[in-house]
């Protein structure tokens, strides 16, 4: 905490106004552990003019579910079970559009009311649609305590990185690099430490013979 509010000072020193005691609604990190969360290779309409036209479904082979067209995959998303169309469909998002959804608290309409250009915290990445950079701070110092995941990767530690996160109004992707930037610049935090890479495994250094 004590180098946030540090970092705090620097954003000050550049010219910010910190505003203070802003809510948000608190992101859950446990909901990454979920099991909708694990990716899944699925079909994404992302172009229109090729994703999931007769250009893209001519290209198979076979055709299990007979799907011939795109109204062939819609028909089937929405009608398959295993699709889950009633959890993933268009509802929820007819709902944010009818009822306004989006709540107080949330991270878009705090920043709007408060007229926030970004965030500025010690905080995970949003799930959100809002354009973010993380931009280092100090190394953990000599003698932190090592803390590793179960799966052996190390968290904190002697010399290990530390960072803070820009995350900027959804669509204003200059105004949230231009503060990063001027902030990275002003600090230069990275240059103040420098990886240390160990190994347990001893490599021959014969050279083959020619």
């Amino acid at each position: 905490m004590e180098k946030f509010e540090e970092a705090l000072r620097v954003q000050e020193s550049l010219g910010a106004i910190i505003v203070d005691n802003v809510t948000f609604s608190e992101w859950n990190s446990s909901v990454s552990k979920l099991p909708i969360w694990k990716p899944a290779l699925r079909v994404d309409a992302i172009d229109s003019k090729y994703i999931l036209t007769w250009h893209f479904l001519a290209g198979f082979a076979t055709y299990p579910r007979g799907l011939h067209t795109f109204s062939d995959v819609m028909k089937y998303t929405a009608e398959a079970p295993e699709e889950e169309n009633n959890q993933w469909g268009m509802s929820m998002t007819e709902l944010e559009a009818n009822e306004n959804a989006l709540q107080a608290s949330g991270r878009d309409t705090a920043q709007y009311r408060e007229s926030i250009e970004y965030v500025f915290g010690c905080t995970t990445a949003p799930v959100a649609g809002c354009p973010q950079v993380s931009v280092p701070l100090p190394a953990y110092p000599d003698g932190w305590a090592v803390e590793r995941l179960a799966k052996g990767l190390t968290t904190t530690g002697p010399n290990i990185p530390t960072g803070i996160i820009f995350v900027g109004r959804r669509w204003d992707y200059a105004t949230v690099i231009g503060a990063a930037h001027s902030f990275e610049k002003s600090t230069q935090h990275r240059r103040s430490y420098k990886p240390t890479v160990g190994t347990q495994i001893d490599l021959p250094l014969n050279h083959p013979k020619i």
